[in-house]
């Protein structure tokens, strides 16, 4: 992973207030949900 990104991701888990793990899991989830909505 890109270095800027992972930064970028820390920075915006800390603006949720959740760890890193948690906001990437959470961010994934709702890709897969919009995703979804396309019938895929």
């Amino acid at each position: 992973m890109p270095v800027s990104l992972h930064q970028k991701l820390i920075e915006s888990a800390e603006r949720e207030g959740v760890s890193l793990n948690q906001y990437i899991v959470a961010t994934l989830a709702a890709a897969e949900r919009w995703s979804s909505r396309d019938g895929k």
